[in-house]
């Protein structure tokens, strides 16, 4: 074979092989080809019917205020839980000014503050003992209970450890006979199922 025969038939098969490539690139592949779909969305009417009313003014009625709960079977139940948290209140006091002059060795001023404290909480008292003074169920145990208040006062002035003096004995004593009074109530409200007092705070 000559140089020029094989030199011809390499152009001729290179020419095959380049034109066999640009068909094949020409032509469109499944692999190759990308199908766009367009959706058009088309817009939807809503219609929301509103109903409009005219608006209508509602009255409030209050009902009246009562200062016993249904569960309180008398103003008696009522009384008597008020009188044993002040007298509840005037133990904590008491308790702290004994603890004052026991720790200072005297009664001084910060002891009288508190023994003070602790008989304005049986004054808050009297007006739930005057109420029940009237009511014959209560009567005795509330003129008792009054009687006993008033007694304490009296003796805690003429002591004078509500003006800084007296002893360390005469706070304790004070103390005690409060928490006796406070025994007193506590017995007397037991005997009653108010809660009124509890919820309101008084």
């Amino acid at each position: 074979m000559t140089s020029e025969l094989v030199i011809g038939l390499i152009q001729q098969g290179s020419q095959l092989i380049s034109e066999m490539i640009r068909n094949e690139v020409r032509k469109p592949h499944a692999r190759y080809t990308q199908v766009t779909e367009t959706v058009v969305s088309q817009p939807v009417e809503t219609k929301i019917k509103v109903k409009l009313e005219p608006e209508t003014k509602t009255e409030v009625k209050l009902e009246p205020v009562t200062m016993f709960h249904p569960e309180t079977t008398s103003d008696e139940d009522y009384r008597w839980e008020c009188c044993t948290k002040h007298l509840g209140a005037a133990a904590v006091l008491l308790r702290e000014a004994h603890e004052r002059a026991v720790t200072n060795k005297t009664v001084d001023d910060s002891v009288a503050e508190k023994v003070m404290a602790a008989l304005n909480e049986h004054a808050g008292m009297d007006d739930d003992v005057k109420v029940m003074l009237s009511n014959p169920n209560a009567r005795d145990a509330a003129q008792r209970l009054m009687d006993g208040c008033r007694q304490l006062r009296r003796a805690a002035w003429d002591c004078k450890i509500t003006i800084g003096g007296g002893t360390v004995d005469d706070v304790a004593d004070a103390r005690l006979w409060n928490d006796m009074l406070y025994q007193q109530a506590y017995s007397e409200a037991k005997k009653h199922s108010g809660q009124e007092c509890i919820r309101t705070g008084m």
